[in-house]
């Protein structure tokens, strides 16, 4: 579609007098584009661009695909220059506007991406790609009404849109509205049985509401699409956690720390794990030294290891962005009651499972595993 697309512009625009020098540059920059040959496709671009009688027509083709090859390089800056650019040249560019939304969401710039891909939609509000771009924006912002109706106008385009469905199930279960939650997935897996991701989401809201039944059902049937998900495995850890069956979680957190030894919550949870059932921890240590210790939740990681106080990890949580203090003082509040638990410390750790099963923000593996423990506390 995009080839067919740029070659037929340049044949409307060039129904003008074109030098050859420049389109045939253009052309061949284009073509080094698609295959892949970005360096080249820049360096040819650049050239045309500089063509003193290129056409403004194909003077935005030529920004736009500059600016695809220098995303393609990860240099953002440079691209969001030649979008600049493109939409200068060609004010309904629907790409341009897209992909600068895109980079304006990369960076947390929600407000710029969702002017921007209001544009776009304006130029073509019949292309899904679009709002699913928007949606995601506003889900970032927590405009989460916004978001549902741009997710509701992709499946009033294409009613064959599972993702669309898939993403507004997992908003509803952020606002813990379970049953269009679970109407919206199943949806999703009516559409698309065979991506692993459906049946994890699935599992996750069937976990939420006690079913897990089911939750263990949905996981199994997932780890059979993606038996190398590392996310897969820590959350059957965590619903064997959850319940009670601690041998069984440690085993699926082993598989986890297989996956992924640089992810510290894998560590952390089979270190738990572990010491929940009295087995040999010994592994613990050469986990954590693979670790960022620089990086959270290394203060909790060194409590465990034996190098750091509780009161010296729940300090730590407070230090940092606005954006991570919360989660942080959350898996503080439950990491740091565990470790009580552990030493036999309940009074200590109860009104920290407490905090953590009452504050947690939505969505934290934390905050179920909280409660859990207060269950088992009572």
């Amino acid at each position: 579609m995009r080839v067919a697309f740029l070659f037929g512009l340049l044949t409307v625009l060039l129904a003008g007098p074109v030098r050859a020098d420049g389109y045939s540059v253009l052309n061949a920059g284009i073509a080094a584009r698609n295959s892949g040959e970005t360096d080249e496709a820049i360096r040819l671009l650049s050239q045309a661009i500089a063509a003193p009688d290129l056409p403004p027509g194909l003077l935005a083709v030529a920004y736009l695909d500059r600016g695809e090859s220098y995303l393609a390089k990860a240099q953002p800056d440079l691209a969001l220059a030649d979008l600049n650019a493109t939409i200068a040249a060609q004010p309904d560019s629907f790409e341009a506007f897209v992909l600068r939304a895109a980079i304006y969401r990369s960076t947390k710039k929600y407000d710029l991406a969702i002017a921007d891909i209001t544009s776009a939609i304006a130029i073509r509000p019949d292309l899904p790609n679009a709002y699913f771009l928007r949606a995601s924006a506003y889900e970032s912002r927590k405009n989460f009404d916004a978001a549902t109706a741009d997710l509701a106008a992709i499946v009033a385009i294409d009613s064959s849109q599972w993702r669309a469905y898939f993403m507004r199930s997992n908003i509803y279960r952020f606002q813990k509205k379970y049953d269009l939650a679970l109407a919206d997935i199943d949806k999703a897996m009516d559409l698309n049985s065979k991506v692993a991701d459906v049946y994890f989401a699935r599992a996750q809201i069937y976990q939420d509401t006690g079913n897990n039944r089911d939750a263990l059902s949905d996981l199994i049937a997932g780890i059979g699409y993606a038996p190398t998900s590392y996310y897969a495995h820590l959350q059957m850890g965590l619903l064997q956690w959850n319940a009670g069956s601690f041998d069984d979680a440690a085993t699926a957190f082993t598989q986890a720390v297989a996956l992924k030894p640089s992810y510290a919550y894998g560590v952390l949870w089979l270190a738990i794990s572990k010491l929940k059932t009295g087995k040999p921890n010994d592994d613990f240590a050469a986990n954590a030294a693979k670790l960022d210790a620089a990086k959270w939740p290394a203060p909790i990681m060194k409590v465990y290891l034996g190098t750091a106080t509780p009161d010296q990890a729940v300090l730590a949580a407070n230090q940092g962005g606005a954006d991570a203090l919360q989660g942080q003082k959350c898996e503080a509040n439950f990491y740091i009651g565990e470790w009580q638990v552990l030493h036999q410390n309940a009074v200590a750790a109860k009104p920290m499972f407490e905090a953590a099963a009452s504050s947690c923000p939505v969505g934290f593996i934390e905050q179920p595993a909280a409660a859990a423990e207060l269950k088992r506390m009572s």
